[in-house]
């Protein structure tokens, strides 16, 4: 479905002038484990030979043996070693699903799911530094900016829009199947300690999309990041050097769309208003000499049950509160129904309800008008906003 596209203008005159759920294993890795047994022996032999020679003083033993305890605890601290993408520093790999899917009438409903599965073809390899003592293993964390708005017992779902959310399985040959976003611990790779490149064995990267909303026509998804992936050698290491992403983008396509006015531009014009009367009106208000100006768009539907009932809402690139923005940010303009509720603009909630008729039409009918945006006097000149009118499912 294209959106109807709603230009709004009027020039001003001068008066008297031209006017994460993030998952974590234990507080402590088990490398740092093994160094601090390591160490501890070494601590132990220092304090033989140190009680050995009985001529030093008490506070002198004490004092060597706390400063002995420090060194060995900085030691096992400073075990943590960055990783990042083999092919250097600053390079992330990105892996992207293409959600341009059609979904059939079964999928577009409340509940509904589909799954886009995506092999891990691409070769992806990282390199960590050098280690002191062997240890082989690293985690994996995928970091999402997003919150968890729906959490299964595996899937954890984030927000894609207003009518979709999206959640990861990933099978890795080492560990199986987990759920992102999570701190994961992966297999033995003895070149996680050489320095050498070791590969990311991410495999069958299925992403789920559900549908918490119906749609008409279809839904445009701009690229996104999903999740980040880092690859350190403790749970504990901090994040630095993204090896890849994972993220979606496209347009999905519903079966049922409806048309409004075979896609036309409705020009709206107010004529001639002088700057004066919106300073006056104050924020929010109308010019006085201003009357609301009534529309009707006829829509043709396809794909619907006769009679079905639907709605329609205002979107726009720029808006404040209940109000269109144009571009004199001093003024704007609001759109209501015809039982004078306003519709404001990008807002989900915000709607007015109408019915098909058998052979799936109907006319819309709104109102808009001028307003001031901010209650100061505007600049002198045209001013004009664009707003859509998106149809969906109640």
């Amino acid at each position: 479905m294209k959106n109807h596209t709603t230009y709004l203008s009027s020039p001003i005159q001068a008066l008297n002038v031209a006017l994460q759920q993030l998952s974590y294993t234990s507080a402590f890795s088990s490398k740092l484990n093994v160094l601090a047994l390591y160490s501890s022996k070494i601590l132990r032999q220092s304090i033989c030979n140190f009680f050995s020679n009985l001529s030093v003083k008490p506070y002198t033993m004490k004092f060597k043996f706390l400063l002995l305890t420090l060194l060995v605890l900085g030691s096992t601290q400073s075990f943590a070693r960055q990783c990042w993408n083999s092919k250097g520093y600053t390079v992330v790999d990105s892996i992207n699903y293409d959600l341009s899917t059609a979904f059939d009438q079964n999928n577009n409903a409340v509940g509904q799911s589909k799954d886009i599965t995506l092999n891990f073809n691409k070769p992806i390899q990282a390199i960590c530094e050098t280690a002191s003592f062997p240890y082989g293993l690293t985690v994996r964390s995928y970091i999402t900016n997003e919150p968890i708005v729906e959490n299964t017992s595996t899937f954890k779902y984030l927000r894609i829009n207003d009518y979709l959310l999206g959640a990861m399985k990933i099978n890795d040959s080492a560990v199986n199947t987990f759920y992102p976003p999570i701190k994961k611990t992966m297999g033995y790779d003895p070149n996680s300690d050489n320095g050498n490149a070791f590969s990311i064995r991410d495999s069958d990267l299925l992403l789920r999309i559900k549908v918490v909303k119906p749609f008409v026509g279809n839904v445009s998804i701009p690229s996104k990041t999903m999740f980040t992936v880092y690859v350190t050698t403790s749970d504990t290491d901090p994040l630095r050097y993204p090896v890849y992403t994972i993220s979606y983008s496209g347009r999905i396509v519903a079966p049922q769309s409806c048309t409004i006015d075979s896609g036309k531009v409705l020009d709206i014009q107010f004529g001639d208003i002088l700057a004066s009367e919106f300073n006056q009106a104050g924020a929010g208000n109308k010019p006085h000499s201003i009357n609301p100006e009534t529309r009707s768009v006829s829509v043709q539907c396809s794909n619907m049950n006769a009679a079905a009932t639907l709605t329609f809402r205002i979107e726009s690139e720029k808006s404040q509160g209940d109000m269109l923005v144009s571009n004199n940010d001093d003024v704007g303009f609001k759109i209501s129904d015809m039982s004078d509720n306003i519709l404001i603009p990008n807002n989900l909630l915000s709607f007015s309800e109408f019915k098909l008729n058998q052979s799936q039409q109907a006319t819309l009918s709104f109102k808009a008008w001028p307003v001031s945006v901010t209650g100061k006097k505007p600049a002198v000149g045209p001013f004009s906003s664009r707003a859509y009118i998106r149809i969906d499912f109640p």
